[in-house]
């Protein structure tokens, strides 16, 4: 999860920021609550859709491995 927040943060903040800006750039403490939630929702929304899959793929496949097994992961 941390990395997935590592790689959408800024971009989210920037769209945020763009489309957003009027409504979060006087008032500091409900624009940092704008900026997590939405930078955690995308971040969650990555992890879920991309990493967890990858890391269950990359899991079946090591045991694939271990077991001497030689066919293609359907």
């Amino acid at each position: 999860m941390a990395f997935s927040l590592y790689l959408t943060h800024k971009a989210v903040y920037h769209l945020v920021r763009q489309n957003l800006g009027g409504l979060v750039l006087h008032a500091a403490l409900p624009a940092l609550a704008i900026y997590m939630g939405a930078a955690l929702a995308v971040g969650t929304l990555l992890y879920l859709a991309v990493e967890r899959p990858g890391i269950r793929l990359r899991e079946r496949y090591i045991k694939m491995a271990r077991s001497g097994e030689r066919r293609a992961i359907s």
